[in-house]
């Protein structure tokens, strides 16, 4: 080795060493952080974890009703029996209330962020990723704090839970999900509807519904383009296409959006309650405008999602080269295409107009 390769190497090395010394610096000062209890970080938190969907898991709701209200006496306890089918295991959302025997009570501040941003419990374990915690890690500090610091005001629940069982080997390769923090997460610049819709997008989760998947995980290329299957108490229902692709939400225009946010319906037709209009209609207008901004800048992604009616196939002349496919998911309709990657209809021409039933959210 040359005298100048040796130099560089050391220099590597030194580098090497002081990043890994600033990461190890940030997490002992983590480990350490408590949030300070603000009326500002208790509105904010308020804002957020109601409006965003914390208690759509960390709850139960009457699934039997359009606005799925959250039952009596169960926000953020979560529920015994989650309802959402499908999973390899037993799921079970924990009850983050203060409670201090059977809740988060006896969490540090820094536990219940580990476990929001970074998908590490309180006890060290991984929590399953439909806790969506890659998404969280886009988190603001200041946001994150807000959040924690509304969790603390909650009335405690007394509820004990099942623990989760996750089979092998999902239960272990689940384990290289979680990605540890080594930086502070600055606020976020919401200078712009732009910017400020990423931000909402991000943090909210929906890429994380609103994208197929393959095997557990999300399809590259349809990001956003619906397809993803919630079967439950609400029906077996497929996500929406929310790219600005014809296929998608093109039609749509900020009242349609605003519209639908706030009451449930696109028009005349009603949402499926597993959409959860009924938190996000309490988004200021500015936010929900911003949203709209950002799916409007989103790639077009074509990718009809329909659940079609098999009679009306029967009687289309284009559907004599359709077959019907099954999928661990739903039936599905196939035109043209030999093997389908994924649950949904492909459909050419006017046929799709035809048939087509619209978005399932």
């Amino acid at each position: 080795m040359s005298k100048l390769q040796g130099t560089a190497a050391r220099f590597l090395s030194l580098s090497s060493l002081g990043r890994a010394l600033s990461a190890c610096h940030f997490c002992l000062h983590a480990c350490l952080r408590t949030f300070e209890r603000t009326p500002e970080h208790l509105a904010r938190g308020q804002y957020l974890a109601e409006n965003l969907g914390c208690f759509d898991c960390h709850g139960e709701r009457d699934w039997t009703k359009h606005n799925a209200p959250l039952i009596e006496g169960t926000k953020g306890a979560g529920p015994a029996d989650f309802p959402l089918k499908g999973f390899p295991g037993r799921v079970v959302p924990p009850n983050i209330t203060p409670d201090q025997e059977t809740g988060a009570g006896n969490w540090s501040d820094d536990q219940l962020a580990r476990a929001i941003r970074e998908g590490i419990g309180y006890d060290g374990r991984t929590l399953f990723p439909f806790m969506p915690y890659p998404a969280f890690r886009h988190i603001c500090d200041e946001d994150l704090a807000s959040v924690i610091v509304y969790l603390r005001s909650i009335p405690p629940v007394r509820k004990s839970l099942p623990k989760k069982e996750i089979i092998i080997p999902i239960k272990y390769l689940i384990r290289s999900v979680p990605e540890p923090l080594t930086v502070p997460v600055s606020q976020s610049d919401l200078s712009t509807p732009l910017k400020r819709g990423e931000y909402l997008v991000a943090i909210a989760a929906c890429t994380e519904c609103h994208t197929p998947q393959a095997k557990g995980q999300p399809i590259r290329g349809l990001e956003c383009s619906g397809g993803f299957i919630l079967d439950g108490p609400w029906g077996r229902i497929a996500s929406a296409n929310i790219t600005p692709d014809p296929s998608g939400i093109s039609c749509y225009d900020e009242a349609i959006f605003l519209g639908a946010m706030r009451t449930g319906f696109v028009r005349a037709r009603k949402l499926n309650q597993i959409m959860s209009w009924y938190n996000y209609r309490y988004l200021t207008d500015e936010d929900l405008k911003a949203i709209v901004v950002y799916l409007r800048a989103l790639k077009p992604v074509q990718h009809r999602v329909d659940k079609p009616n098999p009679l009306l196939h029967a009687n289309c002349a284009a559907s004599a080269t359709a077959r019907v496919i099954r999928t661990d998911f739903v039936p599905v309709y196939s035109l043209h295409r030999k093997q389908p990657a994924f649950p949904c209809l492909e459909i050419i021409g006017n046929c799709g107009l035809a048939h087509s039933t619209g978005i399932a959210l």
